[in-house]
């Protein structure tokens, strides 16, 4: 009985501190931020004093005891205008799409993303960002 009990508590506690390594949540810094669900994230960021979002997908997933890797695209829909020599009329929008990797430290609950946020189907900014997990 004593050492089913003790196999029982070890499993617990495994089970306890893999339920506190999540990476799942908020990153940022104040100026920037991410929050990273299971399939997507959103990423918000101050553009020329203005928040701008994106929504991401997650399309692959690499993960180790201390890292995760996410790649996927930001998306943007909308965005009536000229871009790449190609008018788009309102009723014509669509989804714009640039591809992201975020690299997650869960022993230092950081996370690197390296991508664009889009703005719109003409401005576009390259976002390499570090930001801190909030507790």
């Amino acid at each position: 009985m004593k050492k089913l009990l003790a196999i029982i508590g070890v499993f617990l506690l495994i089970v306890l501190i893999g339920c506190g390594a999540s990476y799942n949540g908020e990153y940022g810094d104040g100026r920037n931020s991410i929050t990273v669900r299971n399939e997507s994230l959103l990423v918000m960021g101050r553009i020329n004093g203005v928040w701008e979002a994106n929504s991401a997908n997650i399309t692959s997933k690499t993960e180790t005891d201390e890292i995760v890797i996410l790649k996927g695209e930001t998306d943007y829909s909308g965005g009536s205008g000229s871009a790449f020599g190609v008018t788009i009329k309102p009723g014509q929008e669509r989804h714009w799409t640039r591809p992201y990797v975020a690299t997650i430290n869960k022993t230092e609950n950081t996370i690197h993303f390296d991508g664009v946020l889009i703005v719109s189907s003409q401005d576009m900014y390259k976002w390499n960002v570090n930001l801190q997990k909030e507790k």
